[in-house]
């Protein structure tokens, strides 16, 4: 939305329904599909991604944290990954 004073374009209405329409989807596909599924864990991607748009980083850090764990991935110091011991 824009605002009339200002002309500049207000994104905090936008994100809030975004923020609870991504929540929506996951909790349908999470009801629906396997936990690990693509679709599942595409829109756990696109919900951190906005979550860390909002300034709330611990929960977009928990959602991909989930992803890499599905992978079996875990961060470690340096640039690469290391797949985690079973």
């Amino acid at each position: 939305t824009t605002t009339a004073a200002t002309g500049k374009t207000d994104y905090n209405d936008e994100y809030a329904e975004s923020h609870a329409l991504y929540t929506q989807a996951l909790n349908v596909r999470m009801k629906l599909l396997p936990q690990h599924h693509p679709d599942v864990l595409a829109t756990k991607f696109s919900l951190a991604e906005l979550l860390d748009l909002l300034g709330d980083e611990t929960s977009a850090n928990r959602f991909r944290q989930e992803i890499l764990d599905v992978y079996q991935v875990e961060e470690r110091d340096g640039d690469g990954v290391e797949e985690k011991e079973q």
